[in-house]
């Protein structure tokens, strides 16, 4: 797990061509010979990466309550964390984020990688809820908040970071919250 967090944070930091197998096994204190020992490629641990790194879907997938409120405000709470622009870790960590154009770039099963997390944060999301994950109100919240950030983390200035993540927050609260409004009306109609 340790090689993975490595490369996680060097892809998100650097890209793929961005860094090399010595600097991800010398971070980790192992030698690239140990590499292949894990992994049979580069490509193969990129994959693995946008597949299992991913904090966000991790802080999610974490939530324990059966209660359907309590999944819901704990998942608001998620992304309240995410926006806040004084705690930018879980964004920089990000690989929907820092990943999705160069993996749309680098392969199709990258591509494919990246959408498939974002299609788990978004069955996260709706979890516990009369809402399908792929309701288009939840795909635009979360667009909206995958677009936020990466914005932010271009931004030099604070003032105008603190309005992108702000406004995001606002639309994501917004869209959820019309959403599962919906499905309530709709459970209740069955």
């Amino acid at each position: 797990h340790r090689i993975l967090d490595a490369a996680a944070q060097a892809f998100c930091q650097h890209g793929y061509d961005g860094c090399g197998l010595d600097a991800i096994m010398a971070d980790v204190g192992l030698t690239r010979g140990a590499f292949y020992a894990h992994f049979p490629s580069k490509d193969a641990l990129f994959l693995k990466v946008i597949a299992e790194c991913n904090p966000l879907l991790q802080a999610l997938e974490r939530r324990e309550d059966d209660d359907a409120d309590a999944l819901w405000h704990q998942m608001r709470a998620i992304f309240e964390d995410y926006l806040d622009p004084r705690a930018d870790g879980l964004r920089r960590r990000c690989v929907m984020v820092n990943l999705a154009a160069p993996s749309a770039q680098h392969s199709p099963d990258a591509a494919r990688a990246v959408l498939r997390a974002m299609a788990a944060v978004q069955h996260q999301i709706v979890r516990g809820q009369p809402i399908k994950a792929s309701d288009p109100d939840i795909t635009a919240a979360l667009s909206v908040v995958l677009g936020a950030a990466a914005r932010a983390m271009v931004c030099s200035s604070q003032d105008t970071r603190e309005a992108t993540l702000g406004s995001a927050a606002g639309v994501f609260r917004r869209l959820t919250s019309g959403a599962r409004h919906r499905g309530k009306l709709l459970a209740g109609a069955d």
